[in-house]
Protein backbone atom coordinates (compact mmCIF):
# COMPACT_ATOMS: atom_id res chain seq x y z
CA UNK A 1 0.00 0.00 0.00
CA UNK A 2 1.73 3.42 -0.56
CA UNK A 3 1.95 6.18 1.27
CA UNK A 4 -0.83 8.04 -0.73
CA UNK A 5 -3.33 5.77 -0.54
CA UNK A 6 -2.94 5.32 3.54
CA UNK A 7 -3.12 9.14 3.55
CA UNK A 8 -6.49 8.63 1.16
CA UNK A 9 -7.40 6.37 3.93
CA UNK A 10 -6.57 8.32 6.59
CA UNK A 11 -8.61 11.42 5.26
CA UNK A 12 -11.56 9.51 4.45
CA UNK A 13 -11.77 8.06 7.94
CA UNK A 14 -11.01 11.85 9.49
CA UNK A 15 -13.90 12.42 7.52
CA UNK A 16 -16.12 10.20 8.93
CA UNK A 17 -15.85 10.48 12.09
CA UNK A 18 -16.26 14.29 11.87
CA UNK A 19 -19.61 13.61 9.72
CA UNK A 20 -20.72 10.95 12.41
CA UNK A 21 -20.06 13.62 15.37
CA UNK A 22 -21.91 16.28 13.21
CA UNK A 23 -24.64 13.88 12.68
CA UNK A 24 -25.21 13.14 15.70
CA UNK A 25 -25.12 16.51 17.14
CA UNK A 26 -27.88 17.81 14.89
CA UNK A 27 -29.58 15.29 15.81
CA UNK A 28 -29.34 16.17 19.28
CA UNK A 29 -31.57 19.10 18.46
CA UNK A 30 -34.65 16.86 18.55
CA UNK A 31 -35.71 15.61 21.91
CA UNK A 32 -36.89 11.65 21.81
CA UNK A 33 -38.56 10.50 25.02
CA UNK A 34 -36.78 7.71 27.12
CA UNK A 35 -38.40 4.06 27.30
CA UNK A 36 -37.38 0.84 29.03
CA UNK A 37 -37.73 -2.09 26.91
CA UNK A 38 -38.32 -5.40 29.02
CA UNK A 39 -39.06 -8.89 28.71
CA UNK A 40 -38.20 -11.96 29.94
CA UNK A 41 -36.11 -15.13 28.00
CA UNK A 42 -36.66 -18.82 28.23
CA UNK A 43 -35.82 -18.85 31.86
CA UNK A 44 -37.21 -16.24 33.03
CA UNK A 45 -34.78 -14.41 33.46
CA UNK A 46 -35.35 -10.52 33.16
CA UNK A 47 -33.95 -8.47 30.02
CA UNK A 48 -33.92 -4.81 30.03
CA UNK A 49 -32.80 -2.37 27.51
CA UNK A 50 -33.00 1.50 27.03
CA UNK A 51 -34.31 2.69 23.81
CA UNK A 52 -34.77 6.60 22.78
CA UNK A 53 -36.42 5.14 19.14
CA UNK A 54 -39.99 4.37 20.53
CA UNK A 55 -42.76 5.94 18.25
CA UNK A 56 -46.77 5.55 17.82
CA UNK A 57 -47.68 3.78 14.29
CA UNK A 58 -51.07 3.13 14.42
CA UNK A 59 -54.34 3.37 16.84
CA UNK A 60 -56.28 1.00 14.93
CA UNK A 61 -55.18 -1.21 15.69
CA UNK A 62 -52.63 -0.46 17.91
CA UNK A 63 -49.42 -0.50 16.70
CA UNK A 64 -46.06 0.56 17.81
CA UNK A 65 -42.61 0.97 16.52
CA UNK A 66 -39.25 0.29 18.47
CA UNK A 67 -35.51 0.90 16.47
CA UNK A 68 -32.93 -0.94 18.40
CA UNK A 69 -29.10 -0.71 17.47
CA UNK A 70 -28.28 -3.91 15.32
CA UNK A 71 -25.35 -4.85 17.46
CA UNK A 72 -27.32 -4.84 20.45
CA UNK A 73 -26.79 -7.67 22.74
CA UNK A 74 -29.86 -7.76 24.79
CA UNK A 75 -32.52 -6.63 21.83
CA UNK A 76 -32.14 -10.58 19.84
CA UNK A 77 -32.66 -12.31 23.40
CA UNK A 78 -35.71 -9.82 23.69
CA UNK A 79 -36.19 -11.13 19.59
CA UNK A 80 -36.68 -14.72 20.17
CA UNK A 81 -38.84 -14.35 22.77
CA UNK A 82 -41.56 -12.30 20.56
CA UNK A 83 -42.95 -10.32 23.44
CA UNK A 84 -41.73 -7.32 24.96
CA UNK A 85 -42.99 -4.17 27.67
CA UNK A 86 -42.70 -0.83 27.38
CA UNK A 87 -42.01 1.54 30.15
CA UNK A 88 -42.08 5.14 29.42
CA UNK A 89 -39.66 6.57 31.78
CA UNK A 90 -40.34 9.60 33.95
CA UNK A 91 -37.75 12.73 34.79
CA UNK A 92 -37.13 11.03 38.21
CA UNK A 93 -35.98 7.91 36.36
CA UNK A 94 -32.78 9.22 35.18
CA UNK A 95 -30.39 6.98 37.36
CA UNK A 96 -32.17 3.86 36.61
CA UNK A 97 -31.88 4.90 33.18
CA UNK A 98 -27.94 5.11 33.22
CA UNK A 99 -28.02 2.08 35.37
CA UNK A 100 -29.60 0.05 32.18
CA UNK A 101 -27.50 1.60 29.83
CA UNK A 102 -24.03 0.41 31.70
CA UNK A 103 -26.04 -2.63 32.30
CA UNK A 104 -24.86 -1.97 36.08
CA UNK A 105 -25.41 -5.72 38.22
CA UNK A 106 -27.90 -4.19 40.43
CA UNK A 107 -30.12 -2.28 37.84
CA UNK A 108 -33.25 -4.59 38.39
CA UNK A 109 -33.05 -3.35 42.72
CA UNK A 110 -33.15 0.01 41.74
CA UNK A 111 -36.61 0.31 41.40
CA UNK A 112 -40.49 -1.26 42.10
CA UNK A 113 -41.41 -3.89 39.07
CA UNK A 114 -45.21 -5.06 38.59
CA UNK A 115 -46.61 -7.58 35.95
CA UNK A 116 -48.68 -6.83 32.57
CA UNK A 117 -51.09 -8.63 31.81
CA UNK A 118 -49.22 -11.38 30.34
CA UNK A 119 -46.59 -11.71 32.84
CA UNK A 120 -43.91 -8.99 31.33
CA UNK A 121 -41.92 -7.15 33.91
CA UNK A 122 -42.83 -2.70 33.50
CA UNK A 123 -42.03 -0.57 35.90
CA UNK A 124 -44.25 0.10 38.16
CA UNK A 125 -44.39 3.67 38.49
CA UNK A 126 -44.16 4.50 34.96
CA UNK A 127 -45.34 7.02 33.08
CA UNK A 128 -47.25 4.72 31.00
CA UNK A 129 -47.00 1.49 29.85
CA UNK A 130 -47.45 -1.07 26.92
CA UNK A 131 -47.32 -5.15 26.61
CA UNK A 132 -46.26 -5.69 23.07
CA UNK A 133 -46.21 -9.05 20.37
CA UNK A 134 -43.07 -8.45 17.51
CA UNK A 135 -44.85 -8.06 14.35
CA UNK A 136 -42.53 -7.34 11.58
CA UNK A 137 -38.36 -6.43 12.07
CA UNK A 138 -36.73 -4.00 9.30
CA UNK A 139 -33.20 -3.99 8.89
CA UNK A 140 -32.20 -0.64 8.48
CA UNK A 141 -28.57 0.80 8.20
CA UNK A 142 -27.00 0.17 12.00
CA UNK A 143 -30.53 -0.01 13.52
CA UNK A 144 -33.76 -2.76 13.35
CA UNK A 145 -36.80 -1.33 12.49
CA UNK A 146 -39.26 -3.32 15.04
CA UNK A 147 -43.13 -3.14 14.53
CA UNK A 148 -45.12 -4.24 17.19
CA UNK A 149 -48.86 -5.02 18.35
CA UNK A 150 -49.96 -3.28 21.36
CA UNK A 151 -51.78 -6.17 23.56
CA UNK A 152 -52.45 -4.13 27.04
CA UNK A 153 -52.15 -0.58 28.02
CA UNK A 154 -51.86 1.73 31.00
CA UNK A 155 -51.62 5.12 32.13
CA UNK A 156 -49.05 5.87 34.91
CA UNK A 157 -49.34 5.91 38.67
CA UNK A 158 -50.49 9.51 40.20
CA UNK A 159 -47.52 11.54 40.88
CA UNK A 160 -45.44 9.50 38.09
CA UNK A 161 -44.64 13.49 36.68
CA UNK A 162 -43.25 13.81 33.02
CA UNK A 163 -41.36 12.37 30.83
CA UNK A 164 -37.79 12.26 30.63
CA UNK A 165 -36.73 13.28 27.85
CA UNK A 166 -33.08 13.52 26.06
CA UNK A 167 -31.81 16.49 23.97
CA UNK A 168 -28.42 17.74 23.04
CA UNK A 169 -26.44 14.65 24.75
CA UNK A 170 -28.12 15.02 28.23
CA UNK A 171 -31.24 13.91 29.94
CA UNK A 172 -34.13 16.19 31.43
CA UNK A 173 -37.68 16.89 30.91
CA UNK A 174 -39.94 19.75 30.31
CA UNK A 175 -42.39 22.00 31.66
CA UNK A 176 -45.92 22.98 30.37
CA UNK A 177 -45.73 26.88 28.76
CA UNK A 178 -46.49 29.14 32.35
CA UNK A 179 -46.41 32.46 33.03
CA UNK A 180 -43.29 34.13 34.70
CA UNK A 181 -43.93 34.58 38.30
CA UNK A 182 -45.93 38.24 38.55
CA UNK A 183 -44.66 39.93 41.64
CA UNK A 184 -46.09 43.43 40.95
CA UNK A 185 -49.41 40.88 40.02
CA UNK A 186 -49.61 39.21 42.97
CA UNK A 187 -49.27 42.86 44.92
CA UNK A 188 -51.93 44.25 42.71
CA UNK A 189 -54.50 40.99 43.29
CA UNK A 190 -53.56 41.63 46.92
CA UNK A 191 -54.83 44.84 46.76
CA UNK A 192 -57.78 44.03 45.32
CA UNK A 193 -58.60 41.80 48.58
CA UNK A 194 -57.84 44.30 51.08
CA UNK A 195 -60.30 47.10 48.93
CA UNK A 196 -63.08 44.20 48.49
CA UNK A 197 -62.50 42.05 51.99
CA UNK A 198 -65.65 43.97 54.05
CA UNK A 199 -67.71 43.59 51.44
CA UNK A 200 -66.97 39.98 50.29
CA UNK A 201 -67.75 38.93 54.48
CA UNK A 202 -70.83 41.27 54.87
CA UNK A 203 -72.02 39.62 51.64
CA UNK A 204 -71.37 35.41 52.69
CA UNK A 205 -73.23 36.57 56.07
CA UNK A 206 -75.83 38.70 55.00
CA UNK A 207 -77.24 35.67 52.79
CA UNK A 208 -75.45 32.73 54.43
CA UNK A 209 -73.35 32.19 50.81
CA UNK A 210 -70.13 31.21 50.72
CA UNK A 211 -67.25 33.41 48.72
CA UNK A 212 -63.64 32.55 47.89
CA UNK A 213 -61.00 35.18 46.07
CA UNK A 214 -58.55 33.41 44.00
CA UNK A 215 -55.38 35.24 42.26
CA UNK A 216 -52.97 33.34 39.96
CA UNK A 217 -49.44 33.55 40.17
CA UNK A 218 -48.19 31.45 37.12
CA UNK A 219 -49.95 28.02 37.08
CA UNK A 220 -51.17 28.11 40.31
CA UNK A 221 -54.15 29.50 41.28
CA UNK A 222 -54.14 31.01 45.20
CA UNK A 223 -56.78 31.24 47.64
CA UNK A 224 -56.56 35.11 49.13
CA UNK A 225 -59.46 35.63 51.10
CA UNK A 226 -62.39 33.50 52.40
CA UNK A 227 -64.90 33.91 54.36
CA UNK A 228 -68.14 31.26 55.59
CA UNK A 229 -66.17 28.47 54.37
CA UNK A 230 -69.30 25.83 53.89
CA UNK A 231 -67.88 23.64 50.61
CA UNK A 232 -66.78 20.20 50.68
CA UNK A 233 -65.10 20.59 47.91
CA UNK A 234 -61.33 20.65 48.44
CA UNK A 235 -60.43 23.56 46.58
CA UNK A 236 -62.91 25.79 47.74
CA UNK A 237 -62.38 24.70 51.29
CA UNK A 238 -58.57 24.79 51.79
CA UNK A 239 -57.60 27.87 53.96
CA UNK A 240 -55.97 31.24 52.54
CA UNK A 241 -52.70 30.43 51.18
CA UNK A 242 -53.25 27.45 49.49
CA UNK A 243 -52.88 26.77 46.21
CA UNK A 244 -54.62 24.50 43.40
CA UNK A 245 -53.22 23.71 39.44
CA UNK A 246 -55.02 26.14 36.95
CA UNK A 247 -55.93 23.60 35.23
CA UNK A 248 -59.16 23.27 32.88
CA UNK A 249 -62.14 22.96 33.87
CA UNK A 250 -61.14 24.88 37.21
CA UNK A 251 -61.06 28.52 37.44
CA UNK A 252 -62.48 28.99 33.74
CA UNK A 253 -62.89 32.87 34.25
CA UNK A 254 -58.92 33.41 34.41
CA UNK A 255 -58.72 31.04 31.07
CA UNK A 256 -61.35 33.38 29.18
CA UNK A 257 -59.70 36.73 29.56
CA UNK A 258 -56.47 35.68 29.44
CA UNK A 259 -54.03 35.28 26.75
CA UNK A 260 -52.93 32.98 24.19
CA UNK A 261 -49.93 31.71 26.95
CA UNK A 262 -52.67 31.68 29.86
CA UNK A 263 -55.21 29.72 27.73
CA UNK A 264 -52.01 27.07 26.95
CA UNK A 265 -51.00 26.73 30.04
CA UNK A 266 -54.62 26.14 31.53
CA UNK A 267 -55.02 23.42 29.07
CA UNK A 268 -51.91 21.53 29.14
CA UNK A 269 -52.20 21.69 32.49
CA UNK A 270 -55.13 19.61 32.21
CA UNK A 271 -53.84 17.20 29.92
CA UNK A 272 -50.89 16.27 32.47
CA UNK A 273 -53.65 15.62 35.29
CA UNK A 274 -56.34 14.33 33.85
CA UNK A 275 -54.79 12.56 31.22
CA UNK A 276 -56.33 13.97 28.49
CA UNK A 277 -58.19 16.88 27.01
CA UNK A 278 -61.63 17.32 24.96
CA UNK A 279 -60.58 20.49 23.07
CA UNK A 280 -63.97 20.82 22.28
CA UNK A 281 -65.55 20.64 25.54
CA UNK A 282 -62.93 23.29 26.78
CA UNK A 283 -63.53 26.06 23.79
CA UNK A 284 -67.38 25.68 24.24
CA UNK A 285 -66.56 26.55 27.77
CA UNK A 286 -64.65 29.18 26.97
CA UNK A 287 -67.12 30.56 25.05
CA UNK A 288 -69.70 30.39 27.11
CA UNK A 289 -68.04 32.04 29.86
CA UNK A 290 -66.95 35.12 27.77
CA UNK A 291 -70.59 35.36 26.54
CA UNK A 292 -71.93 34.74 30.10
CA UNK A 293 -69.55 37.21 31.11
CA UNK A 294 -69.02 35.11 34.69
CA UNK A 295 -68.77 31.45 35.16
CA UNK A 296 -70.87 29.32 36.75
CA UNK A 297 -70.97 25.03 37.80
CA UNK A 298 -74.38 23.92 38.32
CA UNK A 299 -72.99 21.06 40.25
CA UNK A 300 -70.14 19.54 41.65
CA UNK A 301 -69.97 15.97 40.21
CA UNK A 302 -67.43 17.28 37.27
CA UNK A 303 -65.26 19.42 39.81
CA UNK A 304 -65.12 16.23 42.03
CA UNK A 305 -64.51 13.53 39.34
CA UNK A 306 -61.40 16.45 38.02
CA UNK A 307 -59.73 16.27 41.98
CA UNK A 308 -60.29 12.22 41.56
CA UNK A 309 -58.06 11.61 38.96
CA UNK A 310 -55.75 14.54 39.15
CA UNK A 311 -55.08 12.81 42.23
CA UNK A 312 -55.68 9.47 42.09
CA UNK A 313 -55.05 8.81 38.50
CA UNK A 314 -57.79 7.47 35.88
CA UNK A 315 -59.31 4.01 36.80
CA UNK A 316 -59.59 2.73 33.30
CA UNK A 317 -59.30 3.75 29.79
CA UNK A 318 -62.95 4.92 30.07
CA UNK A 319 -62.46 7.28 32.55
CA UNK A 320 -60.79 10.35 31.26
CA UNK A 321 -63.85 10.36 28.47
CA UNK A 322 -66.36 9.99 31.02
CA UNK A 323 -64.75 13.29 32.80
CA UNK A 324 -64.98 15.52 29.92
CA UNK A 325 -68.75 13.91 28.95
CA UNK A 326 -69.50 14.52 31.99
CA UNK A 327 -67.44 18.56 32.02
CA UNK A 328 -69.35 18.75 28.52
CA UNK A 329 -73.12 18.04 30.09
CA UNK A 330 -72.67 20.44 32.82
CA UNK A 331 -71.33 23.46 30.60
CA UNK A 332 -74.20 22.79 28.33
CA UNK A 333 -76.80 22.74 31.24
CA UNK A 334 -75.13 25.94 32.46
CA UNK A 335 -75.61 27.97 29.21
CA UNK A 336 -78.96 26.67 29.04
CA UNK A 337 -80.57 27.55 31.53
CA UNK A 338 -78.32 28.77 34.79
CA UNK A 339 -81.20 31.22 36.43
CA UNK A 340 -83.42 28.67 36.27
CA UNK A 341 -81.15 26.15 37.95
CA UNK A 342 -79.33 28.87 40.44
CA UNK A 343 -80.38 27.18 43.85
CA UNK A 344 -78.55 23.97 42.60
CA UNK A 345 -75.03 26.10 41.58
CA UNK A 346 -72.06 24.69 42.92
CA UNK A 347 -70.90 28.78 42.56
CA UNK A 348 -70.75 31.36 40.48
CA UNK A 349 -67.48 33.27 39.65
CA UNK A 350 -67.55 36.80 39.41
CA UNK A 351 -64.33 38.14 38.00
CA UNK A 352 -62.48 41.48 38.25
CA UNK A 353 -60.16 42.69 35.49
CA UNK A 354 -57.13 44.97 35.33
CA UNK A 355 -56.52 47.22 32.76
CA UNK A 356 -55.39 44.70 30.60
CA UNK A 357 -58.97 43.11 30.57
CA UNK A 358 -57.42 39.85 32.14
CA UNK A 359 -59.07 38.48 35.19
CA UNK A 360 -56.94 39.88 38.00
CA UNK A 361 -59.29 38.03 41.04
CA UNK A 362 -61.94 35.95 40.62
CA UNK A 363 -64.97 36.05 43.40
CA UNK A 364 -66.06 32.83 44.29
CA UNK A 365 -70.30 32.55 45.40
CA UNK A 366 -71.72 29.54 46.35
CA UNK A 367 -74.49 28.09 48.46
CA UNK A 368 -76.81 30.60 47.15
CA UNK A 369 -80.12 29.11 48.17
CA UNK A 370 -81.68 31.64 50.28
CA UNK A 371 -80.32 34.58 48.50
CA UNK A 372 -82.42 32.69 45.43
CA UNK A 373 -85.42 32.36 47.89
CA UNK A 374 -85.68 36.03 49.52
CA UNK A 375 -85.22 37.07 45.57
CA UNK A 376 -87.90 34.92 44.68
CA UNK A 377 -90.15 36.27 47.40
CA UNK A 378 -89.29 39.78 47.13
CA UNK A 379 -89.37 40.10 43.27
CA UNK A 380 -85.93 41.41 43.06
CA UNK A 381 -83.52 39.69 41.35
CA UNK A 382 -80.44 42.00 41.06
CA UNK A 383 -78.70 41.02 44.39
CA UNK A 384 -75.84 39.02 43.15
CA UNK A 385 -75.38 41.76 40.17
CA UNK A 386 -75.37 44.76 42.84
CA UNK A 387 -72.66 42.49 44.73
CA UNK A 388 -70.66 42.29 41.53
CA UNK A 389 -71.11 46.20 41.02
CA UNK A 390 -70.11 46.40 44.40
CA UNK A 391 -66.60 44.98 43.86
CA UNK A 392 -66.17 46.78 40.81
CA UNK A 393 -66.61 50.03 42.63
CA UNK A 394 -64.65 48.97 45.36
CA UNK A 395 -61.78 47.30 43.63
CA UNK A 396 -61.10 50.73 41.40
CA UNK A 397 -61.17 48.01 38.04
CA UNK A 398 -63.91 46.45 36.19
CA UNK A 399 -65.89 43.51 34.63
CA UNK A 400 -65.16 42.00 31.30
Amino acid sequence: MTEETMTTQSDLQARSAATAQWWRAVLGQYPTGVVLVSSLDEDGERLGMVVGSFAAVSKDPPLVSIMPARDSSTYPRIQAQGRFAVSVLGSRHEELCRAFSRKTPDRWDTAHWEDTPGGLPRLADAVSWFECRVRNTHEAGDHSIVLAEVTEFGAGVPGAGLPLIYFRGGYGSFTVSSLDYDVAGLSRQLAQVDAIRAEVRAFAERWNAECVVYGRAADLVLVLHAANLRSHLAPAARPVGATFSFAAPLAAAFAAWGDEDTVHTWTENARHLVGGLDRGVIDELLQSTRARGFGVWLNSSALEAFQRISTEGPAGPDDIDRFWCGVADEVRAAAAGWEQELTAASSVQIPIVGADGRAEVIVSVSHLGELIAAQQTSGDEGALQAFAADLVRLSGRGTP
